[in-house]
């Protein structure tokens, strides 16, 4: 979640919370990266700290649809359908706060996504007159496992396996 908060930010809030969008799998279940930042937005909209979720991704090629996914994710979180709002066309973080002001009228948000995008996301989102603050931000570490596997052929191929995890997770 980002922005600039007043501390811990138990008590922030603000009408609606930004979900940027990230990849989805071809299964139509969201990315570990997209999945906290839609378990985070269920929880702020849970605990009454906004009032709807807009939910803003890619949807220019057949076949893939962030926001669908993303909603479709939060339905599955006891979400109400009339709390979410759809941006089809949030294909990058610029276009997503351009379009949260100018197409959805959104003035204060809070901005949902990771540590490493905070900066750059609140400072555009700023640029284009949405305030977006920051409560605390979701910080994911990230294991690789590397590894040998024989192949048909007699050789070896070499391959590496991420996983993603919310901190809270791995203590």
């Amino acid at each position: 979640i980002a922005g600039e908060g007043s501390g811990d930010g138990a008590a922030a809030g603000a009408p609606v919370a930004i979900v940027l969008g990230a990849a989805v799998h071809a299964d139509g279940q969201p990315s570990p990266w997209l999945a906290h930042r839609l378990d985070a937005a269920a929880e702020l909209y849970t605990s009454g700290r906004v009032e709807a979720i807009l939910v803003s991704g890619d949807n220019r090629r057949a076949g893939y649809d962030e926001p669908t996914v993303m909603r479709s994710y939060l339905l599955s979180r006891g979400i109400p359908e009339q709390a979410i709002a759809l941006d089809y066309a949030g294909f990058d973080t610029y276009d997503t706060c351009v379009r949260a002001r100018r197409i959805f009228g959104i003035e204060r948000a809070l901005l949902v996504t990771q540590d490493f995008h905070e900066p750059r996301a609140v400072a555009i989102c700023r640029s284009v007159g949405v305030d977006v603050e920051v409560l605390e931000i979701l910080v994911l570490v990230f294991f690789c496992a590397a590894g040998v596997v024989g192949r048909d052929d007699g050789r070896s191929a070499g391959f590496f396996t991420f996983h993603g995890f919310p901190i809270s997770q791995l203590t």
